[in-house]
């Protein structure tokens, strides 16, 4: 899949307008329109910045299995923690640390 069109799956997945993509990514509108118009690849700059936007890594973009951005409760996960300060991300790192990651886990824990 070429990368406008990786880009453009992801958009559309988020029900995204290009306003709302250039928004979230923090990056001109004129960026985003730039690209589709002139059918161009984005600087290593603007796909990163595009990739942190839409809450995939670059690896996960670029990955043949896209199993893993196929997930939407961590991308949503994911944009909310990159909306919190440094702090309340500490906090919330701290917070799914003490949550149990199994069910025997949790069991455990109780006991």
């Amino acid at each position: 899949m070429k990368i406008l069109e990786k880009i453009d799956k992801l958009r559309i997945e988020k029900n995204w307008t290009f306003y709302k993509l250039a928004e979230e990514c923090d990056l001109p509108l004129s960026t985003i329109s730039n690209l589709y118009v002139r059918k161009s690849l984005p600087s290593l700059n603007t796909l990163t910045a595009i990739c942190k936007g839409l809450g995939v890594t670059l690896s996960q973009f670029f990955a043949e299995n896209e199993i893993d951005i196929q997930f939407e409760q961590e991308r949503e996960l994911l944009n909310v923690f990159r909306k919190l300060d440094a702090n309340n991300q500490n906090i919330a790192i701290q917070i799914l640390k003490l949550l149990p990651t199994s069910q025997s886990t949790a069991l455990k824990n109780i006991v």
